[in-house]
């Protein structure tokens, strides 16, 4: 899960068609890994097939992945544009709702889904698990409510002795 902006650097060149993975450079030129499941890279692969077609037809002589209307590489701000018509076509609320929204959302999705939060640290490229866990959003009333669902929650002891000898 990518920043967009990182996806606004890819190039055709980048995608394989007998990989399933891509390197992709972040902050501070670190370089990274980036994993393709089927269907993405499936998708990808048709896309490209059709921007060569467009290329071809338009003269476009870039390798960037994304391309505009213009000829040029896409950018962040294309991204958020394109992003803030889609909501207005869902009718949902563009202002509430960002591409960082989605990648909040995605690591939520995953974090409820049970995947471990050091494996969200990597998937993000957080350098720190405490990054990922503030886009995990553990609420202090999931954390009670977890502590309350314990199995030794509602256990019964007549006194702290009777512990002890546990």
């Amino acid at each position: 899960m990518f920043f967009y902006f990182y996806v606004c650097k890819l190039n055709v060149s980048d995608i394989k068609e007998n990989s399933d993975t891509f390197i992709i450079y972040g902050k501070g030129r670190k370089e990274r890994t980036g994993y393709l499941n089927t269907q993405t890279k499936e998708t990808l692969l048709c896309y490209i097939q059709e921007r060569e077609k467009y290329a071809l037809q338009k003269n476009i002589m870039t390798d960037a992945l994304f391309i505009t209307e213009r000829k040029c590489r896409i950018t962040p701000r294309t991204i958020q544009r394109d992003l803030k018509s889609l909501y207005k076509k869902a009718k949902i609320d563009e202002n509430q709702y960002s591409v960082h929204t989605l990648r909040h959302t995605c690591a939520t999705i995953l974090y409820k889904s049970g995947y471990d939060i050091k494996l969200i640290q990597e998937i993000l490229g957080h350098s720190s698990v405490n990054t990922t866990k503030i886009y995990t959003h553990l609420y202090d009333k999931e954390v009670e409510k977890t502590m309350q669902e314990h199995p030794l929650a509602h256990f019964k002891m007549k006194n702290a002795m009777e512990f002890c000898a546990l």
